[in-house]
């Protein structure tokens, strides 16, 4: 089911045979009567039709489906599936709509007086974000913090919803049919003019002996659908420096970033806001003022507890920081919980980083009476940027290490203690195969790792075999694809961890992430040659995914008060010969044991370009590295060629795809569209693809908590020229080079071949491409016509488990072939280059 981005849906391809209609989505959407069965595999007279009621939230379930029977030979895979459904909507008047779509996985709204309409697929809230804590802070009734801006006009609306029931999400139903619970709910408002100020999607920390926990703010702000574009000004005597002019378009969401010297708590802070509006056909030309707002934290609800009584009340304190070191920045939250033995803490011991499970939120108290509370040590509650961790991969991982030295500079300041800067991972659920994840990549900076209750893959978890592309796809491109999920099968790289110590815990009786999971983790570790003494699995009787007392199990207690000492030394692979393999470094340490000060060091690698020798260690041909860490190549082809350093001016590595690496954005991630400037189909062209950004926008920002900021293509050029640029962590293109003036300086740097041309009607491309000016990531997103940009745009990275490379040229086909639909897909070579190895093309 995570091909669901590449297929609308099976049903609306039957519905194009039947009706030879070039939008079977329209079609489907306006007929008013059941219609004609359509083929399923879930049951032989074809698909069944229910009438619900239309008011939400509505249940769905489909018991004359033989599910037991299903499931008896295939598993937890054969109980995924998709539901399309089909209503209306009638708007009295050109108004704003704020949309909230719980458990949807997406859905379209049609123009019913349009009679050729472009089917724009919006989005939907599949994790059902919006009814979580964060979701409705500050919004008990109406939208959620996470409700779309829409502008429809007066009229009838056809309304496609799509759901589906994954098991990763709803669980196992047993015996019972699998139910889709779907929340779908229009907000009417009335026309805003102006910016409004969205205090539910605040964020900024407690505070602590007077002090604020956290030198990082966020001001949520929403322009509304149907206004001009404006820029936004922010003052404030507090800030740090000069805040850059920020930028929203209309229907927009942000949690603006705000960084501040003071760290003195004043319950009266406030900054002003001032807009004005811009043209989108000379965006440089700025008016003057339009209205000023003045912003005020609420601060009434917030702790405001001295150093000592925060320790004695051993209460979770929150905290803000951001994810990047410096400028703008994502700004996210942790918890810090304080050891129980205030005031006598004789020795602070490593800190423990906690990793949640999946849809749980870390100021919930169930997660926090959990955590294990020992002596000396403070204990870390991470976000991973949502309540699902993104699975505790890319983005997730970098926020985790930002949570984790955030909380050493807020001790250090409000309670001034010196942190211990040793870490042990923890993680229970989704979290539990978060520290497998967290811990393989940075093996050098973790203590141990406590693992419960974790799943070893998400193709492991539930199996792809049920994906409608293995009966369309070539064999050789699923290979492709598949790799792009090679960063996350963390059974390939256990091996990082044969020197951490670890203690793996689960329930015999686990009905949500088997046992088996865990077993699997702790096999590979030993075959890979880890002492039965650095690992230690318990298989708990009679216990199942979660029970009171999981995490203060007495064998993790013990293993957490009775640390081994750390071991020293780390090789990092910094960068691949073939990007899209895996690579590997096997080193050579039996002579060391035998000689205390040996002159080399053997290491024979796979795959590898270059490496980076840590503290304790030393490389053939490189001087001892002491205190630093050394980069090093490969010289000759073979694997026993003698490892040279690099040269001084090499520069810092290259970052890697696959596509869904754009979320682990250094800074705001930027948008770029082309200015407004054309006539009649020009101009619809140039605003579908501000609308294609906007959806975007709103989706990282639900799925990411990934700040977003759009700018116009020429805009972005001058930012390449004055230096701003540098602002932005990944960018991100849209339109074809003669649609977009920036799409076109980019390619005119020949960064990435070219050279083949599809022109097919509904194709379209989205490819990586190195980011102008910093060692990060670019994207281009471009078809050769509105269905093809539609259908490419649905590939934009959201979810994990997604198998989307380095680039992908796709089709129309798509809509019910999904992988099978692709004309192309890869990954490109260590330079950028066409990677013959790694590409596949139908042509």
């Amino acid at each position: 089911m995570r091909e669901h981005p590449l297929t609308h849906s099976p049903v609306l391809h039957q519905v194009r045979q039947n009706t030879d209609t070039a939008q079977p989505a329209v079609s489907f959407a306006r007929e008013t009567k059941y219609g004609d069965p359509f083929t399923t595999q879930l049951r032989a007279s074809g698909a069944v039709w229910k009438r619900l009621p239309g008011t939400a939230p509505v249940q769905i379930a489909f018991p004359e489906v033989d599910w037991m029977l299903l499931r008896s030979d295939h598993g937890w895979a054969a109980l995924q599936y998709e539901i399309l459904m089909r209503s209306h909507v009638d708007v009295p008047e050109d108004m704003e709509v704020r949309i909230d779509s719980e458990q949807v996985v997406e859905y379209a709204i049609i123009p019913s007086n349009d009679p050729e309409p472009m089917v724009r697929w919006y989005v939907g809230d599949i994790y059902g974000f919006g009814s979580t804590p964060t979701g409705r802070h500050l919004s008990e009734e109406g939208p959620s913090n996470f409700a779309r801006s829409v502008h429809l006009k007066k009229g009838r609306h056809a309304l496609l919803v799509r759901g589906l029931y994954e098991i990763r999400m709803f669980g196992d139903p047993k015996d019972q049919p699998p139910k889709i619970k779907i929340d779908f709910k229009l907000w009417p408002r009335k026309q805003q003019s102006g910016l409004v100020l969205e205090p539910g999607v605040d964020m900024f920390p407690d505070i602590l002996q007077g002090q604020y926990a956290g030198d990082v703010f966020a001001v949520g702000v929403r322009l509304p659908p149907n206004v001009e574009p404006v820029t936004i000004d922010i003052e404030s005597e507090h800030a740090k420096a000069a805040l850059p002019r920020y930028q929203l378009l209309p229907g927009q969401t942000r949690a603006i970033p705000l960084r501040f010297t003071f760290h003195k708590a004043d319950k009266n802070f406030s900054v002003k806001l001032t807009t004005r509006p811009i043209s989108i056909e000379d965006p440089d030309e700025v008016a003057e003022a339009h209205e000023t707002l003045e912003w005020k934290p609420q601060l009434d609800s917030l702790y405001d507890l001295t150093a000592d009584n925060w320790l004695q009340s051993g209460k979770p304190l929150r905290i803000t920081f951001g994810t990047s070191g410096s400028g703008d920045t994502n700004v996210a939250r942790a918890v810090i919980l304080p050891p129980p033995d205030f005031p006598k803490i004789e020795k602070l011991q490593p800190v423990l980083l906690c990793l949640h499970g999946a849809g749980v939120d870390i100021e919930a108290e169930g997660w926090i009476k959990e955590i294990p509370r020992v002596n000396g040590m403070f204990a870390v509650l991470a976000t991973g940027r949502n309540e699902w961790g993104e699975d505790w991969h890319g983005g997730a991982v970098t926020e985790v290490w930002a949570a984790r030295k955030a909380a050493d500079q807020i001790l250090h300041r409000s309670v001034g203690m010196q942190h211990n800067h040793e870490t042990v991972l923890l993680g229970h659920s989704n979290g539990g195969q978060g520290v497998w994840h967290v811990g393989q990549r940075n093996p050098d900076l973790v203590r141990g790792i406590v693992a419960l209750s974790g799943y070893t893959t998400i193709n492991n978890y539930v199996p792809f075999t049920e994906q409608r592309s293995n009966h369309f796809a070539d064999p050789a491109l699923m290979g492709i694809l598949q790799s792009s999920l090679t960063p996350y099968n963390n059974e390939i790289y256990v091996s990082n961890l044969a020197s951490v110590p670890m203690v793996v815990v689960h329930g015999a009786e686990d009905d949500n992430v088997p046992a088996h999971h865990s077993r699997t983790y702790v096999e590979t570790l030993r075959d890979w040659g880890k002492k039965a003494a650095d690992v230690t699995y318990v298989e708990v009787p009679r216990k199942g995914h979660v029970w009171d007392g999981i995490l203060t199990h007495p064998t993790i207690m013990h293993f957490i008060k009775n640390l081994p000492e750390k071991k020293d030394g780390a090789i990092r692979i910094l960068e691949l010969a073939v990007p899209g393999r895996l690579a590997r470094l096997d080193v050579n340490m039996k002579h060391w044991r035998q000689d205390p000060k040996p002159e080399e060091l053997q290491m024979y690698g796979m795959n590898i370009k270059r490496i980076a020798v840590g503290e304790g260690a030393q490389a053939l041909v490189l001087e001892p590295c002491t205190g630093m860490t050394r980069s090093a190549s490969r010289s000759g082809s073979g694997p026993f060629q003698p490892w040279v350093a690099s040269p001084a001016n090499t520069g810092k590595p290259r970052r890697y795809g696959p596509m869904i690496r754009l979320l682990d954005s250094d800074g705001p991630m930027l948008l770029v569209i082309p200015i407004e400037t054309g006539r009649g189909d020009d101009l619809q062209k140039q605003r579908h693809l501000r609308e294609v950004a906007i959806r975007y926008a709103h989706d990282v920002r639900v799925y990411q908590r990934q700040d977003v900021e759009i700018l116009y293509d020429i805009q972005a050029l001058r930012a390449v020229i004055d230096g701003s640029m540098q602002r932005y962590g990944s960018v991100i293109v849209f339109g074809r080079p003669d649609e977009n003036r920036y799409a076109k300086w980019m390619l005119r740097q020949k960064r990435i071949p070219e050279g083949r041309n599809i022109w097919e009607p509904g194709t379209g491309i989205i490819t990586l491409h190195p980011h102008p000016v910093e060692p990060g990531l670019a994207c281009l997103v471009a078809g050769n016509d509105d269905l093809g940009l539609e259908v490419t745009a649905r590939l934009l990275p959201l979810r994990t488990g997604v198998m989307v490379p380095d680039w992908v040229v796709a089709s129309k086909r798509c809509e019910w072939q999904g992988y099978g639909g692709l004309d192309g897909a890869g990954f490109w070579s260590a330079d950028w280059k066409w990677s013959e190895a790694m590409s596949w093309m139908d042509r």
